[in-house]
């Protein structure tokens, strides 16, 4: 069992928070990832809001460094990673539990990423001129998302 204020702490340290702009399509979707080497830390984070844990994929490139006239190669760190990933509706639901105990820049990112969570809304197909409209406010929060990114922290 985590608290809210271990997983504000753990997500602002190693998590990453996008609107993802879907390819080949007009809408966006919210997204939170989390990487750790340990496996067990992220089932905590699954357990209290669900979402998904992947291994990442091997890479085959190793950090080399020297140590004096010694050469050592190494795995990549985040070879040995693995990520929670949590989308959309229960991506809010998580932001809003920790939002009280979060401290840094990214709390800015979770209150834009609730406002873009709570203006979705299920659009037909039927009506184009309105999934156009619609898509475009999308567009917009995903650029302003990116924006406060880019500043850093």
């Amino acid at each position: 069992m985590i608290t809210a204020e271990w997983a504000a702490g753990f997500i602002e340290a190693r998590g990453r928070l996008r609107i993802h702009r879907r390819r080949n399509k007009e809408d966006c979707f919210l997204y939170l990832g989390v990487r750790h080497i340990d496996r067990q830390v992220l089932g905590l984070l699954q357990e209290a809001w669900g979402g998904g844990i992947t291994q990442q994929p091997a890479r085959k490139k190793a950090v080399i460094y020297y140590c004096g006239t010694n050469r050592y190669s190494k795995p990549m760190q985040r070879d040995r990673q693995a990520k929670w990933n949590l989308y959309s509706r229960k991506v809010e639901i998580c932001l809003r539990c920790i939002l009280p105990y979060m401290k840094t820049k990214m709390k800015e990112h979770a209150l834009l990423a609730i406002e873009f969570q709570n203006q979705k809304q299920p659009i037909g197909n039927s009506r184009a001129g309105i999934r156009r409209a619609y898509s475009k406010v999308q567009h917009g929060y995903h650029l302003r998302m990116e924006a406060l990114q880019a500043v850093g922290p």
